[in-house]
Order: structure tokens, then C-alpha cells, then sequence
């Protein structure tokens, strides 16, 4: 122990907040840890996830890390309570009645996973600007719909997104519980990219 900090050397066993396991490598920090490289060796230290740290990237720079105020389960969960969140079924019967089924993930996810059909694709880093009239980025499909419903892999970034849509002032907004991966486990089509 150096300066009230466990060390551990890459490829010990570490255990912690119900957590174990080996130290990774650099960068591959166990969950619930703050890895802390020590510049004098290759030698890394685990801080307490409540305090801050001073801490080195794999080069040796020293950055600062502080505490979250409220990390991102808290923030999907204040989500949810101020949300409409529809089940699968729920939204396949908005669909059918006309809702526009806006599909948040990645590029990448979508090429990967397949999209549901007739989904309306925003990247998730475009949708304030997207949904927002005064915005050169604007786009007419979002503000002409009747209903929005969104959605994306596990419903996380969809339930931010369905709050700051609200908070935009969209009254017709709800997310999909579960996103995609819920979607496919209830058997509602998927359209894959055939390329």
C-alpha cells in the first residue's frame, strides 16, 4: 500500500464493491474502480469510485478524476419517471396506427443488428437539432409526425432522449422499454441491410 492506495501489478488478482477478478491492462479498468497508472513502474492503482483521483494515461500524463454527481443509471431512471414508455406490443400498435418509430443507434449498430421496418433513423448526437424547427439542421419528419416513438439498443439513450424531447416541448414522445434487443426478443421484425 502506497499512500493509503492498494497497488497491483497488471495481471493481479483484485477484488472490491462485490467485484473480482485480474488488473487488465491499462485503459481496461475493473467496473466500479478508477485505474491510477504510477509513473515510477508498471505498477496501478485502484481508488475508491467516491473519491477523486490523480491519474496517468498510458503515456504517463496526469489527469484529474472527479466524481459524477449522478452517473447514467441515475440519469435513465429520473428519465423514466417523467416518460411514457410503451412495451413492444405497445409500440407495434402505434405503429400500425400511424407513429413514427425513430431509430437512435449508430450507423454501425444498425448495419450490424438490422433496424425495425419502416423506422425513421436519427443519429442520437443529431436529434435536438434535427427536431428543432429554428435549426438549419431541421428535419420536417420529426415535427410533422403525430407521434414519435424511440428507440434504441437496451432503451438508455432513447429514455434521455424521449426527456429531452419532452423538455423541447414534443408531447407525443415515448421510448420503447427494452429498445431493440426487447423488440427482437418479443420476434417484431427486423429489416437487415443486405450489404
Amino acid at each position: 500500500m502506497r499512500n493509503g492506495k492498494v497497488e497491483y501489478l497488471v495481471g493481479d488478482k483484485y477484488t472490491g464493491f462485490g467485484v473480482g477478478g485480474r488488473v487488465p491492462s491499462l485503459g481496461k479498468e475493473p467496473s466500479n474502480h478508477r485505474l491510477q497508472r504510477n509513473p515510477a513502474g508498471p505498477r496501478f492503482n485502484f481508488a475508491d469510485a467516491d473519491s477523486g483521483c490523480d491519474c496517468y494515461n498510458s503515456c504517463g500524463y496526469r489527469f484529474a478524476m472527479s466524481s459524477l454527481k449522478m452517473g447514467y443509471a441515475q440519469l435513465v431512471a429520473q428519465a423514466e419517471a417523467e416518460i411514457r414508455t410503451l412495451s413492444v406490443q405497445e409500440a407495434q400498435k402505434a405503429q400500425s396506427s400511424g407513429a413514427l418509430l425513430v431509430d437512435l443507434r449508430d450507423v454501425r449498430e444498425i448495419k450490424r443488428e438490422g433496424k425495425i421496418p419502416d423506422s425513421y433513423h436519427v443519429p442520437r448526437g443529431m436529434l435536438e437539432f434535427w427536431a428543432d424547427p429554428d435549426c438549419e439542421y431541421h428535419q420536417e419528419a420529426l415535427t410533422s409526425a403525430d407521434q414519435l416513438v424511440l428507440y434504441c439498443n437496451l432503451g438508455w439513450r432513447s429514455a434521455l432522449a424521449t426527456k429531452t424531447l419532452q423538455d423541447m416541448g414534443f408531447t407525443n414522445v415515448s421510448h420503447i422499454a427494452g429498445g431493440l434487443t426487447a423488440w427482437k426478443d418479443e420476434n417484431g421484425p427486423v429489416e437487415v441491410d443486405p450489404t
